[in-house]
């Protein structure tokens, strides 16, 4: 064979390689949440790509994907949700019980996922058809970890409320109006004003019964899972009384500060204006961080404060404010939730179960750089309100993320019409675990021009082979122009896929 005539072969070759060879696998989607808040305002618009700014790392990218997202207790989703209850109380009462028991029998279903936060640890629980089985199991778990935090918390309150009762009787002691007495009760109240704020947010955050450790650990199994994550935090109202003492501290100090002279406003005055603050201060918990984590997973943040009936010491509070309302409304802000005051917990759940929440998400191409993603989204759709999303994605998280994205998913492939049926073949789903089979839920639908729906059957399978052939009868003939729509729900991985083609049926 001639030089020339190789050169032709590889030069062949080379061309059918690059116009028939394997095509360039894209790089996956990465969705980033995000919550647009209109304030009081009626969101009733929808959010094109166009009315969206999305930068990476200071570079602009294309969105990719855009998505609306309704959550609605009360609605029925094609994926299992994850849930996660937390609770803030000393003693899991008859009303926390039967806010439980509303949860587990009105919105839990048995595909759902559920892990709790107490104030000492977290757990997964089983989710069973035995509602009543995991109402006791929970609530036994909540008594015993409520009774060590219950101990603590009171020891703890004690001190302050010590602390408290010393000062107090400082202030209000004018038996003595020597100037020895009057020097040292000027440093008793400059010794308060030191120490209290100190040991009080250490009483706060405790009293909080939420860190970031307790958060990561209640949601490292969910993290990249599809489907709605909700996370519901019980905070029983227990120290109004605390909190009221320490409001007549600072107003016998302010009412000491005015007679005792010059000394104090000048040198001393900002110790003072820090207790006043101390209230209504969040310094004492990571709000900004654990905020960031929860919209970065796509969690609805909700949160019910109570004061139950039998809390007699507090039920003057009733929907009065406290710091904590200001953390829960900053995590629920964020995260297209919803913090509220509640006579119960019960009367809370109903409430958030009547109304719908809006989400979103912005997908861009993942440019296969193995970094810290800096994420910025801007409105520039000229809508008032306020748009909340991650501020980043951290580099490890990140190749967690990709791995997840990159895995084999279930997908439907060769989706083919004929005048008598419909055959596709789904790929890539998981399988049970021990029993190597998948769980696939399908659905079939045909749709008119107009959007309307003319034909729906839908099917839960159980398949022991990795490809699976499906052939569904064409129950329209006739019909003309139509949308064929079909849904595959990956049970075991909790994955949805559709594929739709148009067809004509003469």
């Amino acid at each position: 064979m001639s030089s020339i005539n190789k050169l032709i072969i590889f030069i062949l070759f080379v061309n059918f390689f690059v116009l028939f060879g394997p095509a360039e696998v894209k790089k996956p989607i990465i969705s980033i949440p995000f919550v647009f808040n209109a304030g009081k305002r009626v969101d009733t618009g929808v959010f094109m790509p166009a009315d969206l700014e999305l930068e990476v790392n200071g570079v602009k990218r294309n969105i990719e994907e855009l998505s609306r997202v309704e959550r609605n207790l009360a609605k029925h989703t094609d994926l299992a949700r994850d849930f996660v209850l937390s609770f803030s109380t000393s003693d899991p009462d008859e009303y926390l019980e039967k806010g439980l028991s509303y949860f587990l029998t009105e919105i839990l279903t048995p595909s759902d996922s559920l892990s709790i936060v107490t104030p000492g640890k977290s757990f997964r629980i089983r989710v069973t058809s035995n509602k009543e089985g995991m109402h006791e199991t929970i609530i036994k778990v909540l008594k015993k970890e409520c009774s060590t935090f219950k101990m603590k918390k009171n020891a703890f309150s004690k001190s302050i409320r010590n602390e408290l009762t010393k000062i107090l009787n400082v202030l209000t002691d004018t038996a003595d109006n020597s100037s020895i007495f009057k020097v040292r009760r000027y440093k008793k109240i400059i010794g308060f004003l030191n120490s209290f704020p100190v040991e009080f947010n250490r009483f706060l955050r405790f009293s909080m019964s939420l860190n970031e450790f307790k958060f990561d650990s209640a949601v490292s199994d969910i993290r990249f899972r599809s489907g709605e994550k909700w996370w519901f935090h019980f905070h029983r109202r227990e120290s109004a009384k605390l909190f009221s003492r320490i409001s007549k501290v600072i107003k016998e100090i302010e009412d000491y500060s005015s007679t005792s002279g010059d000394i104090f406003s000048q040198d001393h005055a900002p110790l003072l204006k820090r207790l006043k603050l101390l209230e209504y201060s969040t310094d004492f918990f990571p709000v900004d961080q654990i905020r960031e984590k929860m919209i970065r997973h796509g969690i609805g943040f909700f949160s019910v404060i109570y004061t139950s009936s039998g809390d007699k010491s507090d039920s003057d509070s009733g929907s009065s404010r406290s710091v904590y309302d200001t953390i829960f409304e900053k995590i629920a802000d964020h995260t297209g939730g919803r913090s509220l005051y509640a006579v119960n917990p019960e009367d809370g759940l109903r409430r958030i179960s009547s109304e719908s929440f809006t989400g979103y998400t912005a997908g861009f191409r993942y440019n296969g750089k193995s970094e810290d993603k800096k994420i910025v989204i801007r409105n520039i759709s000229g809508r008032s309100g306020s748009i909340y999303f991650p501020t980043g994605i951290p580099e490890d998280e990140l190749k967690k993320m990709i791995e997840y994205l990159s895995s084999d998913k279930c997908s439907i492939n060769e989706l083919v019409f004929s005048e008598t049926k419909i055959s596709f073949r789904i790929r890539g789903y998981k399988t049970l675990p021990k029993q190597d089979a998948g769980l696939l839920k399908v659905r079939f639908e045909i749709f008119s021009m107009a959007g309307k729906l003319l034909h729906r059957k839908e099917n839960t399978l159980r398949s022991p082979v990795k490809d699976l052939l499906l052939q569904i009868p064409f129950p329209l003939k006739g019909a003309g122009e139509v949308k064929i729509n079909i849904t595959v729900i990956d049970l075991v991985d909790n994955f949805k896929t559709e594929k739709s083609i148009f067809v004509r049926s003469e």
